[in-house]
């Protein structure tokens, strides 16, 4: 209605209380929509479009609204490290391993969201083609986030990679090492 009625401001407005108030509905999609097509959208609202987009399954438009809030002035820096992990994850699942590579490779992140970030990118990098990178990167995970459940999860894969080569001595080492981590992960009990 107020497209209709020329003020976009308004709409604006209504289309990002939208998204904000029902952000996994069918409506917040089309509200994603519209608001993508008006002019000097904000960091926010290109971010907000972007998680929609990828909610949805389409992943090409929700990179580009996440793209589109990094290359914004003023971004929380916070926010920004959460927003190149989703971004990464979106790559990796889109088998995008190069770009993901790079772009978690921008993740500085101390906390829960570096250690994840860390983590895909070593399985990017493995996934690439590039399994000697993969192991370091994994061994990093490690060695800086130690007691997480992504240093969990990179213990278990190191050692799944030192059966699959048939060093078994290693690969029961870091069996040993996951399980004795612990955490929430899933791969401690595998482990």
């Amino acid at each position: 209605i107020e497209l209709q009625r020329g003020d976009t401001a308004a709409a604006k407005t209504a289309f990002s209380n939208t998204l904000a108030a029902w952000p996994f509905s069918d409506v917040a999609l089309d509200a994603a929509r519209q608001l993508s097509a008006l002019p000097r959208l904000t960091a926010r609202q290109h971010l907000e479009i972007g998680r929609i987009y990828l909610r949805f399954g389409n992943a090409t438009r929700g990179r580009d609204g996440l793209v589109r809030y990094l290359k914004a002035s003023g971004i929380d820096a916070d926010t920004a490290q959460r927003v190149r992990y989703e971004l990464g994850r979106s790559n990796f699942d889109s088998d995008r391993y190069t770009e993901a590579v790079r772009i978690l490779s921008q993740v500085t992140a101390t906390n829960s969201i570096g250690a994840e970030a860390m983590l895909l990118k070593g399985r990017a990098q493995y996934r690439s083609d590039k399994q000697s990178a993969g192991r370091a990167t994994f061994a990093k995970v490690v060695e800086q986030f130690p007691g997480t459940d992504a240093a969990t999860r990179a213990l278990f894969m190191l050692g799944d990679l030192y059966h699959d080569d048939l060093e078994y001595d290693r690969a029961l080492e870091h069996f040993k090492r996951a399980a004795a981590v612990g955490g929430t992960s899933e791969s401690a009990g595998v482990a």
